[in-house]
């Protein structure tokens, strides 16, 4: 099912992009060419009011424009397949830094290969859709003001954690704060890690932050991803799509530091329960 969905989002982002970014694009050629063929007999005062009321169209097209690139790149970023998981975090890291003005640190250990195609299509979908999830629901729900992700391989096992110094929730039954019924964003990630026989750990202490870690065996994941492809490709009725433009944003300035590793998840733990005061409580534990 989550094969599925991934194949449908890709379908969708695809036709956002075809098709509603370029009206929206002819629509702002448009209107650049009325304010630029006004005839030249129109009263001052008319054509003042004329060119203010289509720029203020022009504005909110283009704003509608960036809008609509954003929420194409989240259905699914170009650059998973075209640079990799490693340049795909960074990107949304940065991406998350922007848009909520959230401070994120970012640490991801040499041994991952940076390159494209390192890991299974799923591998990375999995790894990346789970750190943008997690960093979501951070920046929405959180009130932190420091979140840090980590990824690592180690003894065959690719481990994500993400962790912040927010509020924190119950983590045995997380409602939504707005509709109040019961979240499905962790039914989902558990779901994702065991399609791939890993493992989601949740531990969450109110006013003190959150870890989200994510533990994929990469043997077997490799194998599930293997008979999982095999499965979609019998299911979806869409082909795969033809090799898509690399994603330059991925290279931007302002990419945050990555760093060696500096262990496993719990120590990361730690020190956000330093920075709030308490050296000795550990969510993880």
């Amino acid at each position: 099912m989550l094969l599925l969905i991934e194949e449908e989002r890709r379908r969708v982002a695809r036709e956002l992009h075809d098709e509603a970014g370029q009206a929206l694009t002819a629509s702002i050629f448009r209107i650049d060419l009325c304010v630029n063929t006004l005839p030249p007999d129109t009263e001052e005062q008319v054509r003042e009011r004329i060119v203010a009321e289509l720029q203020a169209i022009r504005t909110m097209l283009f704003d509608c424009s960036r809008q609509l690139h954003r929420l194409t790149l989240n259905l699914r970023p170009p650059m998973l397949e075209d640079l990799g998981l490693v340049a795909t975090v960074q990107w949304f890291v940065r991406q998350c830094t922007n848009q909520y003005r959230l401070p994120i640190e970012l640490t991801i250990d040499p041994g991952i290969p940076p390159s494209a195609g390192a890991y299974s299509p799923i591998i990375e979908t999995t790894v990346f859709r789970i750190v943008q999830e997690s960093l979501t629901n951070v920046a929405r729900h959180a009130q932190a003001t420091l979140a840090q992700v980590q990824l690592t391989r180690a003894s065959g096992e690719l481990s994500v954690v993400v962790v912040d110094n927010g509020r924190g929730f119950a983590v045995e039954q997380p409602r939504n704060k707005t509709t109040g019924r019961i979240s499905t964003g962790l039914i989902g990630m558990r779901e994702r890690a065991r399609l791939l026989g890993g493992t989601l750990e949740v531990s969450s202490i109110e006013g003190r932050g959150t870890m989200v870690r994510l533990r994929i065996p990469l043997h077997s994941a490799e194998h599930s991803a293997d008979w999982a492809h095999s499965a979609a490709a019998a299911l979806t009725p869409y082909p795969s799509p033809p090799g898509t433009r690399s994603g330059t944003a991925a290279r931007g300035e302002g990419s945050p530091p990555v760093h060696e590793a500096p262990g496993a998840g719990h120590k990361v733990q730690r020190r956000f329960a330093a920075r709030n005061g308490d050296r000795d409580t550990d969510p993880s534990s």
